[in-house]
């Protein structure tokens, strides 16, 4: 993050979250994965576009989606972002409208990802 490698609007996003009382645990930001995605399609975290959200206030992602949840609820927040702070994807076991879409393999983590165009 010192060092520049990481979009200022992932941090902005975060902090934001951080303020409204969301306390995350991020497992990916641009270290440790791989450039493409399993569908061949360059990763957002390859140029510190994205992170992915763990934990929020404590509780896993796993096994904390759908309506009610904490999940829901933070995703809820990063959707009232405005103008260039709205992320090209929020990906998830939920769709919600906007950028948010469905990937069975994001029950764990809630992946928030802009390719910086």
């Amino acid at each position: 993050m010192q060092t520049g490698q990481i979009d200022v609007r992932v941090m902005k996003m975060l902090l934001y979250l951080a303020k409204s009382g969301f306390r995350m645990g991020v497992t990916s930001l641009k270290c440790g994965h791989s450039v493409y995605t399993s569908s061949g399609n360059i990763s957002h975290h390859s140029i510190g576009g994205a992170v992915d959200i763990a934990t929020i206030n404590g509780l896993p992602v796993l096994g904390n989606q759908g309506p009610g949840s904490v999940t829901e609820a933070l995703i809820r927040h990063i959707l009232e972002l405005q103008g260039t702070m709205v992320p090209d994807q929020i990906i998830s076991l939920m769709t919600m409208g906007g950028p948010t879409f469905v990937m069975g393999d994001h029950a764990d983590p809630v992946h928030v990802g802009d390719s910086g165009a």
